[in-house]
Parts: C-alpha cells; structure tokens; sequence
C-alpha cells in the first residue's frame, strides 16, 4: 500500500494513509464514477483537439485523461502496463472503447497534459478519501460524524492528506518508471 504508514505506538494504520488502489474503498465502478466526474470539471489545454498518436489514429483527449487518472488511481503507473492492460482489463476496455494505445503516445499525452492529469487525480484522491472516511462514522454508528467528514472539504483541517501532493508523487513515480522502461 502507498502512504500506509504505521503507527508503532498503538500498533494501528496511519488514518491518513491512502491506498495504492483506491478502488479497494470504493470498487472499480465507484472509482470510475469518480474519475468521470473530476475529468468533466477539469479543462484540458487542447481538449478541442483530437490527439494523435504516433500511427495516425486520433483519441479524444478526455478519453486519455480517464484512461491514465483511472489507471494511476488503481496504482497501474507504468505506460508499458497500461498499453498490456487495455487488452485485458475490462474497464479499460470500456474506456477506450476497444481501441488499443501505445505506451509512448500514453507518456506524450502524459507530458503535454500532466497539470490536467495531476488535478484529476488529486480530485479523485480526495473524495475516495472522503467516501471511505464517511463510510467507517456511518458503519461506526455515529451519524454526526458524517456531517463532520462532509464539511472536511471546506475547512483547513490538519488531519487531511495533501492530494495534491499525492497525485503528484504517482505522476513522478510513473514517469520514473517509464524512464527506467526506457532504459532497459
């Protein structure tokens, strides 16, 4: 797991620590939903434009954008996983409608679009995180609490996680893996 800290005094999992795939709190529809969600409020800088890859096919950037938010959310973050995966995994099926991609055109789109990436991923980081949080007060019983883990959102609180900082650690741990993939 990502971030899944211990605490050795009590001998209890860090409550801020996220998973490295966040559908093991919400399920894969649930993520997708997420992923979906963040991916309309954020703008891409060429999202008129379709991308095309390096065999002439074009792709609908917001397609690109929900196949690598998705992918880096379930802790997929190597290009070269993602293009093998497409063909296997059933919601990256649906994603990209069948069509397969190449694991450069994924690292392109990835560098020209990293801010939007990055945004999407620490939206979806962050309600994940909320979800889950609001689920254990509610299986706990004591419905106050979801009131309070609702307003979290909106108040400066010490005992959030930084999502943008978590969405960017994956984003610098894929490119790291796709350069050391280049290497090899």
């Amino acid at each position: 797991m990502m971030n899944n800290r211990l605490d050795p005094g009590a001998g209890q999992v860090d409550p801020l620590a996220v998973p490295e795939d966040l559908a093991t709190w919400v399920g894969v529809r649930g993520l997708l939903n997420l992923v979906l969600e963040a991916g309309q409020l954020t703008s891409l800088p060429e999202a008129t434009r379709n991308f095309v890859a390096g065999d002439g096919r074009s792709f609908r950037p917001p397609m690109l954008l929900t196949l690598l938010a998705f992918s880096y959310a379930r802790g997929w973050l190597d290009a070269d996983s993602i293009e093998s995966m497409i063909g296997t995994d059933p919601t990256l099926r649906y994603i990209t409608t069948g069509d397969s991609l190449e694991s450069r055109d994924l690292v392109r789109f990835r560098r020209s679009n990293r801010e939007a990436v990055q945004t999407v991923l620490a939206e979806v980081l962050r309600e994940a995180w909320q979800q889950r949080r609001a689920s254990n007060n509610l299986r706990a019983g004591d419905r106050s609490l979801y009131l309070d883990s609702s307003l979290y959102r909106w108040f400066d609180n010490p005992l959030m996680p930084d999502f943008a900082k978590l969405a960017r650690r994956r984003l610098d741990q894929a490119v790291l893996l796709d350069s050391v993939a280049k290497d090899l």
